[in-house]
């Protein structure tokens, strides 16, 4: 499971670690505060002392998520009481961050790594181990391959 990271304890060099690993790109010199701006922003975190905000911000982070002629899934990846980070999926070159309870537009290559990330638990009553979802979804909606070559990279 992820660890939950204090954005305010860490220093300028460890906030540019995290950038890096979340894929945010910094430019020029920005201040520590800037950086812990942009993470708040990326993770769906509001600023401290700020008033949540009813608008959802683009879906897919980064990445293309969908390629010409593969078939269209819309999912919902729920929401984690524990675990507030985005969810990572990467297929061949493809990688994308999902913010969980936004619905999303993903190919079917990108699906196929969510429908696989399972954990092994053991279940005590039944003695034995299961494989459980890593990262719960529910598919709203399956689309034909596009013909045109429609590609895209965020939702609008």
């Amino acid at each position: 499971m992820s660890e939950t990271i204090d954005l305010n304890a860490l220093n300028k060099d460890e906030l540019k670690e995290q950038a890096e690993i979340l894929g945010i790109e910094l430019k020029g010199n920005p201040t520590a505060d800037t950086i812990r701006t942009m993470l708040r922003e990326a993770l769906g975190e509001p600023e401290p002392g700020a008033k949540a905000s009813k608008a959802k911000a683009s879906q897919v982070t980064y990445g293309h998520a969908i390629r010409p002629g593969e078939k269209i899934y819309t999912v919902e990846i729920h929401k984690d009481g524990k675990d507030k980070q985005p969810v990572f999926l990467s297929c061949n070159d493809r990688k994308v961050r999902v913010r969980r309870g936004d619905q999303v537009r993903i190919g079917a290559g990108i699906y196929e790594s969510l429908k696989n990330a399972v954990e092994s638990r053991y279940d005590a009553e039944a003695e034995e181990w299961i494989d459980v979802p890593s990262y719960p979804y529910t598919v709203l909606d399956v689309e034909a391959p596009a013909e045109s070559g429609e590609t895209a990279s965020d939702e609008d």
